[in-house]
């Protein structure tokens, strides 16, 4: 698996607020998400696994989650693991913009 992007959110460089562009071995792939949640500490009702190819309304659907404020004050964490084109172009601006607590997992 390689970590192939890496996006800090702040030039203070806390781990955890960033997007990540995982490739390779679909294992290694479950593996650094499993750690990524236990060592952020995101409870299951902050944690969101696209298993689906990601498409315009669960696009809607994230902006609107994004738009409150993450449950308990925690962190929280977006898997998308496959997404339409028209997918992509619609979260862009959304990425351009993550708040703090927010991390975005995407899988090639």
């Amino acid at each position: 698996m390689t970590l192939r992007y890496n996006f800090p959110r702040s030039d203070s460089g806390q781990a955890g607020q960033a997007s990540y562009v995982l490739t390779g071995d679909s294992a290694k792939k479950e593996k650094f998400v499993k750690d990524f949640i236990g060592s952020n500490n995101i409870p299951s009702y902050n944690l969101f696994d696209y298993q689906e190819t990601l498409k315009i309304p669960q696009v809607r659907e994230i902006k609107k989650l994004l738009s409150r404020i993450a449950m308990s004050g925690k962190k929280r964490a977006f898997v998308i693991r496959d997404a339409t084109l028209e997918a992509q172009n619609a979260l862009l601006k959304t990425l351009e913009e993550l708040p703090e607590d927010t991390t975005f997992i995407f899988w090639d």
